[in-house]
C-alpha cells in the first residue's frame, strides 16, 4: 500500500474501525482484533479518488468472533481535476449519505455503504461492501445483457420518480465528454498519422478516412441530443463503476447524476464495455443485441418513448466509445494528463503494439454506425 494510504489509515481511531466492523456484521458493537490493509489497483480515471483500499480482519460480537471487510474508496478534493471530469465527488457522498436509491426496486442498486470518515476538511472515505468477489470487469456479453437490463430498468423507474436532491445535478454529459476530447480535431490529426503502424494496422481493412466520416457523423448526433427529451440518468457510468452477482447489478459511483437523453447512461454503460479487456471486439459485435436487452429493461420499467428516440440517446454516449477507441492513435501521441500509456495497458489488458491489430475489426464496423446516425438524423 502506498504510504500516504498507510498514513491516513494509521490515523483511524480504533473506536471508529470498530463502528465499521459492527455494521459490516450487523451488530450492535464489535472488538476488533486484528486489521489488515491491502490496496486494490483497479485503473480509475479520476485524480482525485486517490486510492481503493481493502481494509479486512477479525472482530469478537456478542461473544462470538467474525470475519469483517470492506472496501474503501478515498477522495481527496485538494487534489487538482485534471482531467476536467464534469462530476462532484461529493455528490456520491451525499447519495450514500442520504441513502438515495436504497430499496427502490429492480436490479440496480447503489454498493452498501457502512460509514463514511471524513479525517480533514478536503479528504473522505467511503467503507463500502466489499464487492472483491462479485463478478468485475471485463463481463462476458451474457452477463452484460442482464446487467444491461437492470440499468434500463432503473432508468424507468429514476425517470419516473426522481428523487429531491439536496445538491445540483448536471446536464448532457455526453456533450461535455465529446466537447472535452476535442473529436474533430483527432480526426484531422488520425490523417496525419496514417502512416504510423498503429493506424495502419487498425486501418488495414478501411481507410482512415471511414473513422473521420464517422467522427463527423457522431458529432452532428451529439449537437442534436441537446434536444432530446431528457430525464434523471446515471450519467457517468463506466463499466468499472459495476459489479455483478446473479439477480442483481452494483453501481459503486453515484458522482454523475444528471438530466440526460433517454436512453443515454445504457449508451455508456455498453459503450464503455466495449473499451474494456482484449474482448472489446466481441462486445462491439454483440451491441445490437446488448441494446435490445437494454430496451427490454426501459420497458418493463414503463418507458414508452419510441425506440427511434431512446436509439438515438444511447448512441450519443456510445458513440464516444466508438470515437475514443478508433481514435487511440492520436490519443497516444498527444496523452491527455493522467492516462497514460500504462493506464491503456491495463485497461485493455494488452500490449499497446497489439491495439492496432485488434481494433481493425472495430473499425469495420463504424460505417454501419455513420449510415445509422445519419438515419436517425433524417440525413
Amino acid at each position: 500500500m502506498k504510504e500516504q494510504l498507510a498514513l491516513i489509515f494509521a490515523a483511524i481511531p480504533p473506536a471508529e474501525l470498530a463502528q465499521v466492523a459492527a455494521r459490516v456484521l450487523d451488530v450492535a458493537d464489535a472488538d476488533v482484533q486484528s486489521v489488515a490493509f491491502a490496496e486494490i489497483e483497479t485503473p480509475h480515471a479520476d485524480p482525485r479518488t486517490i486510492g481503493i483500499v481493502r481494509v479486512s480482519g477479525l472482530a469478537s460480537a456478542g461473544g462470538a468472533g467474525g470475519a469483517w471487510s470492506s472496501v474503501t474508496k478515498l477522495i481527496d478534493l485538494s487534489v487538482p481535476n485534471v482531467l476536467g471530469t464534469p462530476v462532484d465527488p461529493r455528490n456520491e457522498v451525499l447519495v450514500y449519505e442520504r441513502r438515495y436509491f436504497v430499496g427502490g426496486g429492480g436490479g440496480l442498486r447503489p454498493a452498501k455503504c457502512f460509514h463514511i470518515s471524513r479525517p480533514n476538511d478536503t479528504l473522505t472515505i467511503l467503507w463500502l461492501e466489499d464487492l472483491t468477489e462479485a463478478e468485475a470487469p471485463p463481463f462476458s456479453v451474457e452477463q452484460l445483457g442482464a446487467m444491461a437490463y437492470d440499468l434500463g430498468l432503473w432508468n424507468a423507474g429514476a425517470a419516473a420518480e426522481a428523487p429531491l436532491f439536496e445538491f445540483p445535478i448536471g446536464s448532457d454529459f455526453q456533450v461535455k465528454s465529446a466537447e472535452g476530447f476535442d473529436f474533430a480535431t483527432r480526426a484531422s490529426d488520425l490523417l496525419a498519422l496514417r502512416d504510423e503502424p498503429m493506424v495502419r494496422a487498425m486501418c488495414a481493412h478501411q481507410p482512415v478516412e471511414t473513422v473521420v466520416a464517422y467522427v463527423a457523423a457522431y458529432l452532428d448526433l451529439v449537437e442534436r441530443s441537446k434536444s432530446l427529451p431528457h430525464a434523471l440518468g446515471l450519467a457517468d457510468c463506466p463499466i468499472s463503476n459495476f459489479f455483478h452477482r446473479p439477480g442483481e447489478t452494483i453501481a459503486i459511483d453515484w458522482a454523475g447524476l444528471g438530466n440526460e437523453p433517454l436512453g443515454a447512461d445504457g449508451g455508456r454503460f455498453i459503450g464503455s464495455a466495449l473499451s474494456w479487456g482484449r474482448r472489446f471486439v466481441e462486445v462491439a459485435r454483440s451491441e445490437r443485441q446488448l441494446f435490445e436487452c437494454y430496451l427490454a429493461g426501459l420497458r418493463a420499467g414503463g418507458t414508452m418513448a419510441d425506440s427511434a428516440t431512446l436509439r438515438s440517446g444511447y448512441l450519443s454516449e456510445l458513440g464516444f466509445y466508438l470515437a475514443s477507441m478508433t481514435t487511440l492513435p492520436t490519443t497516444l501521441a498527444r496523452p491527455k494528463s493522467g492516462l497514460s500509456l500504462a493506464y491503456f495497458e491495463k485497461r485493455l489488458d494488452m500490449p499497446i503494439g497489439d491495439f492496432g491489430a485488434a481494433a481493425a475489426d472495430l473499425v469495420q464496423l463504424l460505417p454501419s454506425y455513420t449510415a445509422e446516425m445519419r438515419a436517425l438524423q433524417g440525413q
